[in-house]
């Protein structure tokens, strides 16, 4: 009888850069290491064969109240996953039928309470999908159009779960209960949710984000955001909120520089 461990030992394990793993757009870094982003309400959707599968993550920068996000499979219900420490490996999907599934992750929250800009203590950091043996993986279809949403605390879903009562603001939190994530379920579009709660156009955010004529260039400190691959359809602002006085310069400055950005 093979063990469970056996069984792991001889699974087939999937890059984060496999070229048939759908990212959210404008919200995620692929390297050859790992798939890495920030932000609440990003996802990333793959085909796999098989009966299970496995997430394995870096958590090395991570702190706590540690992030959580969303799977499911074939468009059933989601199941909640939190980080934790040691890098911990997360199985998704277990006990299938020996076929083709389709995979949703989406990124549920992250706290505001420590730094997720800088050193980025809130991030989500995916290391490879593992498979069974022999299993393999394709591209689910990428829908036609590209949004991109900037926002506050109504963006990434801060509180929707309630307040009073809820120790950690991770789970208060949910991004799946948004607007922002909601579009990409209902229009013909891939969108990336870039939502941070206390954020504006003159305002810095939560968590050490600074002011949105900084951020927007940026996925997180010194790492660019890439306007051309793909670029948006629609840029969403639902920023000013948390802004006192005019923003009209600053909102303008924001705006202009995305015009040029994504030629």
């Amino acid at each position: 009888v093979m063990t469970l461990s056996a069984r792991w030992a001889q699974a087939t394990t999937i890059s984060m850069t496999n070229s048939t793993i759908l990212y959210s757009p404008f919200n995620w870094a692929v390297t050859a290491e790992h798939a890495k982003t920030i932000n609440a309400g990003a996802y990333f959707k793959v085909i796999f064969s098989g009966a299970s599968c496995q997430l394995t993550t870096d958590t090395s920068s991570n702190t706590a109240p540690y992030s959580q996000f969303w799977a499911r499979v074939d468009g059933g219900t989601f199941t909640q996953f939190t980080l934790s420490a040691a890098n911990p490996t997360f199985v998704v999907a277990q006990g299938l039928v020996k076929r083709k599934h389709f995979l949703e992750v989406v990124v549920k929250s992250t706290s505001e309470t420590i730094d997720r800009w800088t050193k980025q203590r809130t991030a989500l950091v995916f290391t490879s999908l593992v498979l069974d043996t022999v299993a393999t993986v394709t591209a689910p279809a990428r829908k036609p159009f590209n949004i991109l949403i900037f926002g506050d605390s109504i963006t990434e879903g801060v509180r929707v779960n309630g307040y009073s009562g809820i120790t950690y603001d991770t789970d208060r939190n949910d991004a799946l209960q948004t607007y922002s994530w909601l579009l990409s379920q209902e229009l013909p579009a891939e969108v990336g949710v870039v939502g941070f709660g206390a954020t504006g156009i003159n305002t810095s955010g939560s968590g050490s984000v600074p002011v949105l004529g900084t951020s927007y260039a940026y996925l997180w400190a010194a790492q660019a955001r890439s306007y051309t691959d793909p670029e948006p359809d629609l840029v969403v602002y639902n920023e000013g909120t948390n802004d006192g006085g005019s923003i009209t310069t600053g909102m303008l400055a924001v705006v202009r520089a995305l015009l040029k950005a994504d030629r």
